[in-house]
């Protein structure tokens, strides 16, 4: 507790060992999340009634709560890491100066409790936002596939843009539909945004205008490639991708890393059509990629291909050619909820708040504060 003692004043320290006498085990600090300091309490009796005990400390018990004391319920304010849970109210949250953790509580509806669900623990809720306006490139069974216990996914298309995305004028077109269901997801308590789409459009926009992490498959996979193996190699739709993803590793500073781009020659919207034909072709650059250009890893060069990974893995297996073949969007999920736990972000010195100026044209907000 002393390294404590210059981040929180004394009547906090104080009020901290009141709360251990009270039966709440002390503290352990996680680190800074938007200059909170990120707390968690571990309380050793479920039945202490802290919303009278933040009353006694905090003396502003809200004389309209009508959850039950030992309902627990998400703070509705400004969006919190996935790992942060808060007190009734945030009480006790304010007097440490950000949100403070607790253990899910027992399962069993407390009664006479008015919470629609009887208690209601924080799910880390990942948005994924398709940046076509064609949605059957993402269907039920591809969301079900990605969630699990503990994780919420949902998903949307955009209203306005091109079917598919296989050119930077695709990318273009995309963009503003992006950010206006970027806007929407947080609006609606997403924790993290996924752009579902090897080029990442409008992720870098996204994160100069939202609160919340936003996270490309195109940036997010080539790292991960880059930290498993020596040099990766991505295999994609057309050809006409394959500047798109050069020109993605170069700015994202893999370009020494990316031994190669190979395509399938199968346009976005017929990935669909022929299943068996697309893993031959995917198999056979694959293939291509590792004994020609030196790959020791594989990334999935289009969004679109997920649920083949593990198949190609298996088979290049069988041709005694051991390497990782990664799935974008798998990958970018997993990695959205570890930096979710640890509480980082994009850093606002790279990704500022746009200025506030006039916006024409665009059902989008025109104010530099639109991410709080």
């Amino acid at each position: 507790m002393a390294s404590l003692g210059s981040l929180i004043d004394c009547r906090e320290v104080d009020t901290l060992y009141r709360l251990v006498s009270a039966g709440v085990r002390a503290p352990k600090p996680y680190g800074y999340f938007n200059d909170t300091l990120i707390m968690e309490l571990r309380c050793s009796r479920p039945s202490i009634d802290l919303l009278s005990y933040a009353s006694e400390v905090c003396g502003d018990r809200p004389a309209d709560c009508r959850y039950a004391e030992s309902c627990w319920h998400r703070c509705r304010g400004r969006p919190r890491p996935a790992s942060a849970w808060v007190s009734p109210h945030g009480h006790l949250a304010r007097r440490f100066g950000g949100p403070t953790r607790f253990p899910a509580p027992p399962t069993a509806r407390s009664a006479g409790c008015d919470h629609p669900t009887g208690y209601d623990v924080h799910v880390p809720h990942i948005h994924i936002i398709t940046p076509c306006v064609t949605p059957q490139l993402r269907n039920s069974d591809d969301l079900s596939a990605l969630e699990r216990e503990g994780v919420r996914v949902s998903h949307s298309t955009i209203a306005i843009g091109p079917a598919s995305i296989e050119s930077e004028y695709d990318a273009a077109l995309c963009v503003p539909g992006t950010i206006q269901s970027a806007l929407q997801a947080q609006s609606a308590g997403a924790d993290a945004i996924i752009v579902d789409c090897m080029g990442d459009p409008g992720v870098n926009a996204c994160r100069e205008l939202l609160a919340i992490p936003v996270f490309g498959p195109g940036q997010t996979s080539m790292h991960v490639a880059a930290m498993i193996g020596l040099r990766f190699g991505v295999v994609t739709v057309v050809d006409s991708v394959i500047p798109m993803i050069e020109n993605l590793a170069s700015v994202s500073g893999l370009e020494r890393k990316l031994c190669g781009v190979r395509s399938v020659n199968i346009p976005v919207l017929e990935i669909d059509k022929d299943p068996q034909k697309l893993e031959e072709a995917l198999l056979v650059q694959c293939e291509r990629a590792v004994l020609e250009d030196g790959a020791h890893a594989i990334v999935l060069g289009c969004t679109g291909f997920f649920g083949c990974a593990k198949a190609l893995t298996v088979r290049l297996e069988e041709r005694h050619l051991s390497v990782p073949v990664i799935d974008p969007i798998a990958t970018t999920l997993n990695i959205a909820l570890a930096l979710l736990a640890a509480g980082v972000g994009p850093s606002r010195r790279t990704y500022p708040a746009p200025r506030a100026k006039p916006v024409v044209g665009f059902d989008l907000p025109a104010r530099a504060d639109a991410s709080t």
